[in-house]
């Protein structure tokens, strides 16, 4: 977002920059003077309202760009810097590295802009409108593009991550060692994306009445929940499994994510029931009623998948579900990281479905370990 802002006041730096390149020095106690050469002040003392206008125009307008500029890199530098704490191969670290050189000369650049529109010195507005300062950004814009190609290339899905490591794999460097260790990490592994759970999120909406400053009624649709769909595999009939899950938010859409501080663990328990898995993602946009909770849909049979379905109240400003989820270790073992499965999915109105829960690293909903972990305990018949 902000660098959208920078380049909306890039385009209206243009206006009184025409005019400040436009203008002749005129004559100041027998001394030519340019229009940098004084303040807006003092032109406006000189008589000369015109150019002090076009000063503080140009001033405020730099200071905008320079200053969003600045946000964006300084944030998208920490996003890399977390990235590259938990990068799984050397062409992500070395992509991440290449897009953070690139970013970090955007941050230079922001920051000389903003010091241009502060000082409005001729030898500092001069250097960042050479057509070669322009060039420069140009060339670190394609390096963060190429960087990025690059990054979305070298990363890989569990089961693109498990083609990289297993024993048949191109890539000896990333092979699980050809031991037994090795081998039964490699069957431990597959299995783990054998059994992931899917998991599907859609938030709900209720129609709110509020009053205008004149007291006029004006209505709006509000988010106040979701629901919250998981498909288990039918390995975990008749077990219990250790579970996490959060909501979290986006602080001004740009800060990063925070985890909500009203817990929905309760409610998720408490409000849910266990379903077929053909009503899997058929859930409608309308919020939990004490309707549902008198249903006992028909389970399918010992040994099919099954889906835990419920519903989670949350506040207008929650951007994602979090989940963390377990699997017993006579099921699968634990690993040396003990992970588990990591999901987030975005709140939407039409639904989002995850598949895949090995990508991700670092969620809010890690601040949790197995110990802390609720349990839901999965029907068997």
């Amino acid at each position: 977002m902000s660098y959208n802002f920078s380049m909306v006041m890039a385009i209206y730096v243009g206006t009184p920059w025409s005019i400040i390149k436009a203008a002749k020095p005129v004559l100041i106690n027998g001394e030519p003077v340019g229009i940098l050469g004084q303040t807006a002040a003092q032109w406006d003392k000189a008589g000369n309202s015109a150019w002090g206008a076009t000063i503080r125009s140009f001033s405020v307008r730099m200071i905008g760009m320079g200053a969003f500029t600045v946000i964006a890199a300084s944030l998208e530098i920490l996003d890399i810097n977390n990235e590259l704490a938990t990068a799984k191969n050397s062409e992500e670290q070395k992509a991440l590295k290449l897009k953070r050189i690139a970013v970090f000369g955007m941050l230079l650049g922001g920051a000389a802009q903003l010091w241009a529109g502060l000082s409005v010195s001729s030898s500092a507005v001069t250097f960042v409108m050479n057509p070669w300062f322009a060039v420069a950004i140009l060339v670190l814009g394609v390096i963060y593009l190429a960087a990025t190609f690059m990054l979305n290339s070298a990363k890989h899905d569990g089961v693109g991550w498990w083609l990289r490591r297993c024993c048949w794999s191109l890539t000896q460097s990333e092979r699980h060692p050809d031991t037994f260790i090795g081998h039964a990490e490699e069957k431990r592994s597959l299995l783990e994306i054998q059994l992931s759970p899917q998991v599907f999120v859609k938030s709900t909406v209720e129609q709110k009445t509020v009053y205008t400053l004149k007291g006029t009624p004006l209505p709006m649709t509000v988010q106040n929940g979701a629901w919250v769909q998981i498909l288990l595999p039918s390995a975990l009939r008749g077990e219990l499994v250790p579970f996490n899950v959060i909501a979290s938010y986006r602080p001004l859409n740009i800060l990063p994510v925070k985890a909500m501080d009203k817990p929905v663990q309760d409610p998720f328990i408490d409000k849910g029931h266990f379903t077929n898995s053909n009503h899997f993602t058929q859930v409608n946009n309308r919020p939990h009623n004490q309707v549902s909770l008198a249903r006992f849909p028909v389970l399918p049979p010992p040994g099919e998948d099954i889906v835990w379905q419920t519903w989670v109240p949350l506040a207008e400003n929650a951007d994602y579900i979090e989940l963390q989820i377990w699997y017993p270790s006579q099921i699968l073992d634990t690993g040396e990281t003990d992970r588990g499965y990591l999901y987030q999915l975005k709140l939407e109105r039409q639904g989002e479905t995850a598949v895949d829960g090995l990508a991700l690293t670092t969620l809010q909903v890690k601040a949790s370990s197995r110990a802390n972990a609720m349990l839901l305990a999965i029907a068997d018949q």
